[in-house]
């Protein structure tokens, strides 16, 4: 009787353990949106809200606007980075870096996987 508890009694502890994995890498490098205090500060040569698509953020600002030394802030998916050359040549954190945005600046994202999507924001004047 005891011999049938105990393999009863096994068979119960196997059959309510599951493996422990740990999660998988994410596999998403998206901008999600821009950041709401630096728009919020910038929202004198702001025109309307940016847009945010696959491989390009478009800024409308008012004509006449400083764009030589901006540096915009970005909402990533979770685990995402975002890269750019900095002046030296080499790629840096992008969200930390102002850029001259007379020509366009291109940006790159990299996931928890580090699969690199470029993308490029614009500035259009108005």
């Amino acid at each position: 009787m005891k011999m049938k508890l105990l393999l009863a009694s096994a068979c119960a502890l196997f059959a309510f353990t599951s493996c422990i994995k740990d999660e998988a890498l994410n596999a998403e490098c998206d901008i999600t949106g821009v950041d709401t205090l630096w728009l919020q500060s910038h929202r004198d040569v702001l025109i309307g809200n940016p847009i945010v698509s696959n491989e390009r953020v478009n800024f409308s600002v008012a004509k006449g606007t400083d764009i030589t030394a901006l540096a915009p802030r970005f909402y990533l998916t979770p685990g995402a980075r975002l890269m750019a050359i900095g002046p030296d040549g080499r790629e840096t954190e992008a969200n930390v870096m102002v850029r001259d945005f007379t020509t366009p600046q291109n940006y790159t994202t990299y996931s928890e996987e580090v699969c690199g999507t470029k993308l490029t924001p614009w500035l259009s004047t108005r």
